[in-house]
Formats: structure tokens, C-alpha cells, sequence
């Protein structure tokens, strides 16, 4: 597959490959576009915890106490020994 850059973004992969950044531009180009897949499946898993949240219902007032709760859970779960 042959891409044509605009000569601004042709000079960027030049300047990175020349740095040593990248062993080539189809390395380069590799990463730009699975950085792009991550980017957008972050996008979707967001949208969806979104949606979640929405439809959880309406937002309902918490007491200190329910935040301590959740803390101690939390610190149960990933083993956190601190305050």
C-alpha cells in the first residue's frame, strides 16, 4: 500500500524515523493507527459507562458514612494498607 502525506505530516515521520524513534514510517504508521483503535474502543467503553450511569436512575444524595463504606471496600479489594 502506497500513502500520500500532506508535506507537514511527510516531514514529522522523516524527523521521527531520522531521531530513531521509529525504525521506519511503516512503524511509525503501525503505531499511529493502534494508538487510533485504543483511542476509540476508550471512546466506547466510555459511552457505555456513561449510558450506565444514566440509566442507573436519578443521582441520589450519600452520607459520609456511604463514602467510608466504599473506601473500605475498596482498600479490601486492592489491599491497601494506609490511612
Amino acid at each position: 500500500m502506497n500513502l500520500t502525506l500532506k508535506p507537514e505530516t511527510e516531514k514529522l515521520v522523516k524527523e521521527r524515523v531520522a531521531r530513531g524513534e521509529y525504525k521506519d514510517a511503516s512503524e511509525l504508521v503501525d503505531e499511529a493507527i493502534h494508538y487510533l483503535l485504543d483511542t476509540n474502543q476508550s471512546e466506547a467503553d466510555l459511552e457505555v459507562l456513561v449510558q450506565e450511569g444514566i440509566d442507573s436512575g436519578p443521582a441520589a444524595a450519600m452520607a459520609r458514612e456511604d463514602f467510608e463504606a466504599i473506601r473500605r471496600e475498596v482498600h479490601a479489594k486492592y489491599g491497601y494498607k494506609g490511612e
